[in-house]
């Protein structure tokens, strides 16, 4: 009777040490789980950072792009408008060509 309660505590003993390491693997692994979610996070931090800097530089390229298109719009007023007197002073040169 000893003899079978010391075998069945003998096999108790190695199935709680078989848990024991499955144990400690497990939690190892989660470890390792918690640490690759937390540089997950760090990286989607870094992302969502990186995201903001970009949304603010494209904001401030649409706004050199919107002063750009006013100065062009502005070059183009003055050229036709020096165009015009241009055309002006040939008619006015023919003009006197044609009286003198």
């Amino acid at each position: 009777r000893v003899a079978a309660l010391e075998q069945e505590l003998k096999s108790k003993n190695v199935a709680l040490q078989v848990s024991k390491n499955q144990t400690a693997q497990w939690s190892a692994g989660c470890a390792s789980l918690r640490h690759q979610l937390e540089d997950a996070e760090i990286r989607i931090d870094d992302t969502g950072a990186s995201l903001v800097e970009a949304n603010a530089l494209v904001q401030h390229l649409h706004s050199e792009c919107a002063d750009a298109k006013d100065a062009v719009a502005r070059a183009t007023d003055r050229a036709e408008a020096a165009d015009q007197r241009a055309e002006a002073m040939v008619f006015l040169l023919n003009a006197a060509r044609q009286g003198g």
